[in-house]
């Protein structure tokens, strides 16, 4: 499955890579990290509690399950959108509570065969 954030960028689930939909400037992702990203898109718009992604996508996935793995794996995703040019916050922190992929971001589900092809990248990124 692909997601297109904010008309700009294009997450491709399988490939676990973000691309710009204009430059095709490309970011690949960490197993963990694609795995992060595609979890907070089915919760859209809920705070999900640190423990919770933990046990969800850590444990069940079995990854090293600890709070820094979490706090590292959730700022690489925000370092891959911002390196792609992305200024809005796309993961919401709410202290002492949890994180959020807000209502406000457009997030648009494609088949992969509705999205562009792969293109040939030529500023390959890595967010490891």
């Amino acid at each position: 499955m692909n997601y297109i954030f904010e008309d700009t960028i294009r997450f491709d689930a399988l490939d676990r890579s973000l691309t710009h939909l204009e430059t095709k400037d490309n970011i690949s992702l960490a197993t963990s990290v694609s795995v992060l990203l595609e979890y907070f898109i089915k919760n859209q718009g809920a705070v999900i509690a640190r423990d919770t992604l933990l046990d969800d996508i850590f444990k069940k996935n079995e990854l090293v399950d600890s709070d820094s793995n979490l706090s590292q794996n959730i700022s690489m995703l925000r370092k891959g959108f911002r390196d792609l040019g992305v200024d809005k916050d796309i993961l919401v922190t709410k202290p002492r509570i949890g994180l959020l992929l807000p209502e406000d971001v457009k997030v648009t589900s494609t088949t992969r065969q509705e999205s562009q092809p792969l293109p040939v990248v030529k500023g390959l990124k890595s967010c490891i």
